[in-house]
């Protein structure tokens, strides 16, 4: 009866390193978790990098006048207004080749 009674101890203690696995798997999720944090703290460094670049050029643009930073804003709005006109003349040269392609004719007619 001794031995037996051994035998029913040793069963409890196996159910004791079962629960302590799952325990190891529970860490390693704590583990990737922590990987994620620093991950973002990683892009929040990056971020406070291009502000810093940003108040440089704030700093030079106030060394500059102040009429000349509002004269380079207007020419990047002109800047977009002539990408569309750029579209315009592109048509406008496809039209000007047929023209061209016309004269070419009445040039070997006469």
């Amino acid at each position: 009866m001794n031995n037996k009674s051994t035998k029913m101890n040793n069963k409890p203690t196996k159910m004791n390193n079962k629960s302590s696995k799952t325990n190891s798997k529970s860490t390693k999720m704590n583990s990737k978790s922590s990987k994620m944090n620093n991950k973002s703290s990683k892009t929040n460094n990056k971020s406070t990098k291009t502000n810093s670049k940003s108040t440089k050029t704030n700093n030079k643009s106030t060394k500059t006048n102040s009429k000349s930073s509002k004269m380079n804003n207007k020419s990047t709005k002109m800047n977009n207004k002539s990408s569309k006109t750029n579209d315009k003349t592109t048509k406008m040269n496809s039209k000007s080749t047929k023209m061209n392609n016309k004269s070419i004719n009445y040039n070997f007619t006469v």
